[in-house]
Parts: C-alpha cells; sequence; structure tokens
C-alpha cells in the first residue's frame, strides 16, 4: 500500500503522445498559451462525441474584464498537455487575434 501519495485518476503526459492521434482531454482543463499565460477553462467539445474520436475544437470559457465569453479553439491549436493542462501553439496575446470568439458554423454559442 502506498502512503501519502495522491492518486491520479489521469496518467501524466507519456514520451510520443501525439495529440493528433490521441487526446485525453476533459472538461475543466486549463488552457494556457506557449507563453504560459492562463487562457481560460475547457468547457465542452464540438462535435461532442466525434466519428473519428477526436473534436474539432475546445470550447473554452474565457474571462476578460468585462465578463466571460466563449471561445472555440481548432484542436489543431493544441501544442501539448500537461496534466490538467491544455498548452497552444501561441501566445495569450495572439490568440485574442484568431477569430476564435466567433462561433463555427454549425455550432450553438450556448453550449
Amino acid at each position: 500500500m502506498v502512503e501519502d501519495e495522491e492518486i491520479n485518476d489521469r496518467p501524466e503526459e507519456e514520451p510520443g503522445f501525439q495529440p493528433e492521434v490521441e487526446w485525453r482531454f476533459l472538461e475543466g482543463d486549463e488552457i494556457v498559451g506557449n507563453d504560459d499565460e492562463e487562457i481560460g477553462i475547457v468547457i465542452g467539445f464540438h462535435p461532442e462525441d466525434p466519428e473519428d474520436g477526436m473534436p474539432d475544437f475546445l470550447v473554452v470559457e474565457h474571462g476578460g474584464i468585462f465578463g466571460s465569453n466563449n471561445l472555440y479553439i481548432p484542436f489543431a491549436a493544441v501544442d501539448r498537455y500537461e496534466v490538467d493542462r491544455i498548452v497552444l501553439r501561441y501566445g495569450s496575446d495572439d490568440v485574442q487575434n484568431q477569430g476564435w470568439d466567433v462561433a463555427p458554423e454549425g455550432i450553438e454559442e450556448d453550449v
């Protein structure tokens, strides 16, 4: 028996993990830019149950000074996964200029 060891139901990122092939993101995961600045929290995926097992978009609650709004971050923008944290290929300032605050066609804005 292991004492004083927190058991985590999510394994740490394994060497060779490729997000394009396998993903294990969960609602509640933190999203950060490649500059380590917080962008938001995953609140959903689109599509929710993709045929190929991989969503096209991460739906992220993004807080701002005047309230929060959703970002629809393409899966291709993910650089890497660290336990409970998704790191994007973009810096936090760059995220603002990507147009991800507009829901892509086919996504209802109330996820």
